[in-house]
């Protein structure tokens, strides 16, 4: 895999170290440079083999080239009966596995907005349904200054409403992960887990829909959730990430409090909030939950 290939210089200097998810209330008004306010969460992620690659750029191009042939083959899978569309009982087998519940609420507006005009769901409309579900490709940018955060190494970056709900964290989380993320869930360790074994852990969420309770229901309120656990003790975050062909990942989700110098300002132009609604496939939603979640910043270091 491409991603593994970017990771070998870095392997021959040094093991890569754990990849980490930081989510945090942005507080520090327009001083960091980043040019935004305090209504945002700022969400990161340390991924040592972005910093390996020689353009780390070409990782996420490679993620979403084979995001669309796994959608290809979740869509052959369930058109068992080789007719080129899905019908409702077809697509209700694979909702689950885009992360959905089933329901006849959710799939006649999954019709109703992606059939091909022939009562059934073809390649094209079950590709757009499935963008929008789990995010259209992010704007990524590069720099290296969130040491002074607290936050060093590589960092993706994305900005998240505060008051959003807290399933769009989740969609934040699977687009910045550097490899095509077949399935993704956050979850929470039932006691102390310092080596984070899955069999101590406990599912938190997983649908791209309204499904945990109020402490965490939106992106502020997970974030200072987070500020109270730590990852590896009883009642840790943790992100279970799988990605295409199986591969498991278990990530930790951290909260942080930053008060600190300024980092240098982000060098290339940012991706507006509008455009990133738009890029996010968010204009299902409305206006009263449209989430900004501006650009995703890699910040190599």
């Amino acid at each position: 895999m491409l991603l593994a290939r970017a990771a070998r210089p870095l392997a021959r200097a040094r093991a890569l170290s754990t990849p980490t998810f930081t989510l945090h209330a942005f507080t520090d008004g327009n001083d960091l440079g980043f040019g935004r306010g305090a209504q945002f969460c700022m969400l990161n992620l340390r991924h040592d083999a972005l910093f390996a690659a020689d353009n780390p750029a070409a990782l996420y191009a490679a993620k979403y080239e084979a995001r669309r042939a796994r959608i290809k083959r979740l869509f052959e899978k369930l058109d068992s009966l080789e007719l080129g569309a899905l019908d409702r009982a077809a697509l209700s087998k694979g909702l689950d596995d885009i992360g959905l519940p089933a329901s006849p609420e959710r799939l006649d507006r999954v019709f109703n907005q992606f059939e091909s005009g022939s009562g059934n769901l073809a390649l094209e409309g079950f590709e757009a349904f499935l963008v929008e579900t789990w995010g259209f490709p992010l704007h990524v940018e590069f720099s290296s200054e969130l040491g002074s955060m607290g936050l060093g190494g590589t960092q993706a970056i994305a900005w998240v409403g505060r008051t959003v709900p807290a399933h769009f964290v989740l969609r934040a989380l699977r687009q910045l992960w550097p490899l095509d993320v077949e399935d993704i869930a956050i979850l929470r360790n039932d006691g102390p887990n310092p080596d984070l074994d899955p069999q101590r852990m406990t599912l938190h969420d997983r649908t791209y829909t309204p499904s945990v309770g109020k402490d965490t229901a939106t992106a502020g309120g997970l974030a200072r959730t987070l500020l109270a656990q730590d990852p590896l003790d009883k009642g840790g975050f943790v992100v279970r990430v799988t990605s295409t062909g199986g591969d498991v990942t278990y990530v930790p989700l951290r909260g942080l409090r930053y008060s600190g110098a300024k980092p240098a300002a982000v060098a290339n132009p940012e991706v507006t909030g509008v455009e990133w609604a738009l890029r996010s496939g968010l204009g299902a939603v409305g206006l009263g939950t449209t989430l900004w979640l501006g650009l995703v910043i890699l910040k190599g270091g």
